[in-house]
This record gives C-alpha cells, structure tokens and sequence, in this order.
C-alpha cells in the first residue's frame, strides 16, 4: 500500500522586489531633458511646486512615488505617447504605479489654476488691444482675437452604446477637439467633449465662447474670431470669401489665409510636442472622459512651454486643412454684411 505523506508547510509570503527608481533630472543635460521631457529641468522643478499638493501620496510607505518621479512618468508618456510599461521601465516603476502617476498628473494640471498652464479668452482691455496688435502685425487683418480650428484626437473604441458617434469622417475614433489660439501660438480656449462625428459648426455654437459673443449686441462686439468655411459666417465670425471677384475679395481671402495659420500652426506645434495627440503614436487607449483630460493636459503643458519660451520640437508638422463638411445655410445675412463693410473699409 502506498504511503503518503503530508507536510504540513507554513505559507511564506514573498518579499516585495522594488525595482530601482532612476534620477532622470541628474542623468541628462538640459537639451536631452527637453527632447525627452519636452520641459528644460528648471520648469519641470516649477511643474513639480505647482501640482506637489496634489501628488503627495498619503502613505507610510517608503516607496511611494514622489511628486518629481510622477511628473516625469506624465511627461514621458504625453511627450512619446507609448505604453505604459515602457514609460514604466524607464523610470524604474510598474506599469500600475505609471498608469496611477499619470493619472494623478494630468488631474492635478488640469485644475491648476497657475498662470503658466492658464488657458484663456482676452478679456481686458489692454490684453484685447495686444492680442489685435499682434494678429495685424501678420497680414494686416485688423480686430482680430483669435483663430479657431478643429482636430481630431484619436481615442480607443469606446463602449457600444456609443461607439458610432465617436467615428470620425476620416474614419477613425476620436474626439473632435475646438481650440483657439492668439499670435503667439497661445491657446486661449479649447472645447475637448465632443465626438468625433461632431460638425465643428455645432461644436462651436454650443461652445461657451460661441455663446459669449453670440449674446453680444453688435456694437459690443470687441473684434473677431477667424474660422475656415466650416464655420458659420457671423458677424463676429468671419470665414473665406468662397469665390473672391475683386481685388479688395481677393486681399481679405490673402490676409484670412495668412492669419489663421496660426491655429495650423498651433495645432501642428501641440501635436508634434505632445506625440500621445498625434496618430503616429498611435491613439489615446482610454474612455472619452479620461482621453478628454490628457487632452486638455497637453494643451495647458504647451502653454506653458510657449510662456517660457522652450524650443520648439524639431520635426514640427504642418497640420494639412481638413476636408469641409457642407453647411446648411448657416451662414447669416447680418454676417455677410459685416464681412463686406470690413472688405470695403479694410482692404479697398
């Protein structure tokens, strides 16, 4: 008969291995901090006394991640746009540690309220006179505030229920992101909720700072904003002339053009920066919600970057105009008008 026998063996839990967390700031110089950071070290110093309140872990534990090593686990990923156990590896950190320092980054920029990562519409008087300066110092188009464009950030399939509204005309998921930008490349508002199947003409009706100046009466109206056709022509919002006739026609569509490359530019500056926003590193594998956050995150990150004046990436892309989807009659007579007295004052 065979004999069996039975140890009666006590579990033993394995001991945690942490692995060895790198000092990424000591490791490079300045420049190399920046290709990879997007950030110099001094403003990543900054962006850590900023969101620190926000990133200190309420543990005991001596391995918790400090503020430093979380904002350069975000970085890292909104800068290359790889998966998270890459950036993890990287840093010597998990990929649940990465995922859990990214999240509480982006969270933490977007409800700061410090100027450098500010993202707002000119509203004083003599920030509205500047920012008109500096637009007419382009081409010459007078009383303008900012440039307006949409983009298409790519996100993963969302949920069922939703999944064909975030369909893209270009045939991928995304959101449709609104921005605005001034002159110096600055955003100055951006709208980042909506699905991509959304028209940029609703987006930008149902948009706050369509609803601000559409609530203006005509004379209050501070300047304008400058769209492609895509938009509705409004008397605040003036759009290309579709077949220019004269020679005054012609100059108002060569100064628009001119002008409004700003946000072609802005929007190419951001995407090259921020690689997570660019299809070539592939798309944003989060819910709409928390893809929406990282969004605005890279938004206010390069408005930091502009304010302190960092370099620009090397391989900027100039963002091609998107196809148009037709207008139904949104334009409106009150609209035209303005653009044509603006043709006949201005560019006769």
């Amino acid at each position: 008969m065979a004999a069996y026998l039975f140890f009666d063996v006590e579990k033993v839990q394995a001991p945690r291995v942490y692995r060895k967390r790198i000092d990424q700031l000591g490791r490079f110089t300045d420049a190399e901090t920046v290709s990879r950071y997007r950030l110099s070290k001094e403003e990543i110093r900054r962006l850590v006394r900023v969101l620190e309140p926000a990133l200190v872990r309420s543990t005991n534990r001596s391995h918790a991640l400090t503020p430093t090593q979380q904002v350069l686990v975000a970085l890292r990923f909104l800068a290359t746009g790889s998966f998270q156990s890459v950036v993890g590896d990287i840093h010597g950190v998990s990929q649940p540690s990465a995922s859990r320092a990214i999240r509480a980054v982006v969270e933490a920029i977007c409800a700061s309220d410090d100027h450098s990562l500010s993202v707002h519409f000119p509203s004083e008087q003599a920030e509205v006179r500047r920012t008109q300066n500096e637009f007419h110092s382009i081409a010459g188009f007078p009383r303008v505030l900012g440039c307006v464009d949409g983009t298409m950030i790519a996100i993963k399939s969302p949920t069922a229920d939703v999944e064909n509204a975030y369909v893209c005309r270009k045939g991928f998921h995304a959101i449709n992101v609104q921005a605005i930008c001034n002159a110096q490349l600055i955003f100055t508002d951006v709208v980042c909720r909506w699905p991509g199947s959304t028209h940029d003409s609703f987006i930008f009706t149902n948009s706050g700072i369509g609803q601000h100046f559409e609530g203006m009466d005509a004379e209050d109206i501070p300047g304008f904003l400058l769209g492609d056709s895509g938009y509705p022509l409004r008397p605040y919002l003036m759009t290309p002339k579709a077949n220019p006739l004269t020679g005054p026609e012609t100059r108002y569509n060569r100064a628009h053009i001119s002008t409004r490359n700003s946000i072609e530019r802005a929007l190419g500056v951001l995407k090259s920066r921020w690689r997570c926003l660019d299809r070539s590193g592939g798309s944003l594998q989060y819910s709409p919600d928390v893809a929406s956050n990282i969004i605005m995150a890279c938004f206010r990150l390069h408005n930091l970057c502009i304010r302190a004046g960092l370099p620009l990436p090397g391989d900027v892309q100039q963002l091609e105009p998107d196809e148009l989807l037709p207008l139904l009659g949104n334009d409106r007579p009150d609209g035209f008008r303005a653009r044509e007295q603006l043709i006949m004052h201005k560019f006769s």
